[in-house]
């Protein structure tokens, strides 16, 4: 339920399609929420910004949760929604970002969902991000949330029904309980997938099994929604699930066009996440200043794929950009793109004087561009006289 590591970034904001209006109605809710459920904090605080003494209270519990999800991992398929501390420490801090990540997925995914089931639910960001996105497009909306801690349920319920939303939770195990009845346009896990049978050798295979049943509870064009940490080990593994998946028909809806096996999973170290610019809430602020973490840019591995059978996406011409540019010896700038035919390399030298040359210095990770013309070169692509490049979007 961690969303994944992030870095420094000198340009804070989001980007094109990405209100930050969306995060601000939930704040005073996030204060509010953590102030009723936190022993000894109720009714105090203000609107929307942490007190000096609270944020010292809740320092050393996201240092422990930070360092026990992305650090040694101790706390890795430890109930630790039931600790209220830690849950505080995610309620203000992690809860945020990864209702930012979530709407980022689901505008990329640019369709109605008006009945979504969450699992591993927490304290309902991702819930509340798919109600957002659907009330952005004028549809009722059915919230389910399956959760094993009682505590993030009651905070998640709290939530929605001050944002007049209501919610059907059920108490869900993911190794032993069913899923609650019915069929349902969005599934969604967010940050669990990658804490389920971790550091077991067969664990890519369980997830994959385990995500073929929960498809099967997908209506006709019906998303199945997997958000985890964007770090090496489990963004690798949510490549390999991918592609076992892929091996038994189905199909990748985002943000892959490729639909044959992962090129960075043959590569030794190779990966592929997502990154978000946002504008960080003023509670997310202080506590990230307080403890020396920025989060001024969001980093996700993330999949959306469809029930077993489903036809895939038509292929695209269009090429996504997976890396950040990368300079060689030479001087030549290098950028990982990813098609509907696996990846290549796009490159160009600075004064080459091409007529593509401002677009493609002006590219970064998740542009997606046409190219007319491209020069093909031994290495990959690059830029001759008559080569033009389009962005068509950024997802």
């Amino acid at each position: 339920m961690l969303p994944g590591a992030a870095d420094d970034a000198s340009e804070p904001g989001y980007p094109a399609g990405m209100p930050a209006s969306d995060l601000s109605s939930w704040v005073p809710r996030l204060l509010a929420a953590w102030h009723d459920h936190a022993p000894g904090e109720r009714g105090r605080g203000s609107a929307d910004r942490l007190q000096p003494r609270e944020v010292e209270s809740l320092a050393h519990a996201l240092l422990r949760l930070q360092r026990g999800l992305t650090g040694d991992r101790r706390l890795v398929g430890v109930s630790y929604m039931d600790d209220p501390t830690l849950l505080g420490a995610y309620l203000l801090y992690y809860w945020p970002a990864s209702y930012t990540q979530a709407r980022f997925a689901l505008r990329v995914l640019d369709r109605p969902f008006p009945r979504v089931l969450d699992l591993g639910a927490g304290p309902g960001p991702l819930l509340a991000a798919a109600a957002d996105h659907a009330i952005e497009r004028g549809v009722p909306v059915d919230l389910v949330s399956a959760e094993r801690s009682p505590d993030a349920t009651r905070i998640a319920r709290d939530l929605l029904e001050g944002a007049d939303l209501a919610l059907r939770a059920y108490t869900w195990d993911a190794e032993r309980d069913r899923l609650p009845a019915g069929r349902f346009d969005l599934i969604s896990m967010g940050w669990m997938l990658n804490e389920l049978w971790s550091g077991q050798p067969d664990r890519v295979r369980r997830r994959a099994d385990l995500l073929g049943r929960i498809a099967g509870a997908l209506s006709v064009d019906g998303v199945l929604l997997l958000l985890d940490p964007a770090s090496l080990g489990p963004s690798r593994d949510l490549l390999a699930v991918r592609d076992l998946l892929v091996t038994r028909g189905h199909p990748v809806l985002s943000p892959c066009f490729f639909q044959g096996p992962c090129p960075a999973v043959a590569r030794e170290g190779g990966t592929c996440h997502a990154e978000i610019d946002w504008t960080m809430p003023p509670l997310v602020y202080d506590l990230a200043l307080k403890v020396g973490l920025h989060r001024e840019r969001l980093k996700m591995a993330w999949l959306a794929v469809g029930r077993r059978g489903d036809a895939a996406p038509t292929a695209s011409a269009a090429w996504r950009v997976v890396s950040e540019p990368m300079v060689n010896k030479s001087g030549r700038t290098r950028l990982l793109l990813c098609g509907a035919s696996g990846r290549t390399t796009l490159s160009a030298k600075a004064g080459e004087g091409t007529a593509a040359e401002a677009a493609f210095f002006g590219l970064r990770r998740g542009d997606i561009v046409e190219i007319v013309n491209p020069e093909t070169r031994e290495s990959g692509l690059g830029l001759g006289a008559g080569t033009r490049i389009r962005r068509v979007g950024r997802r």
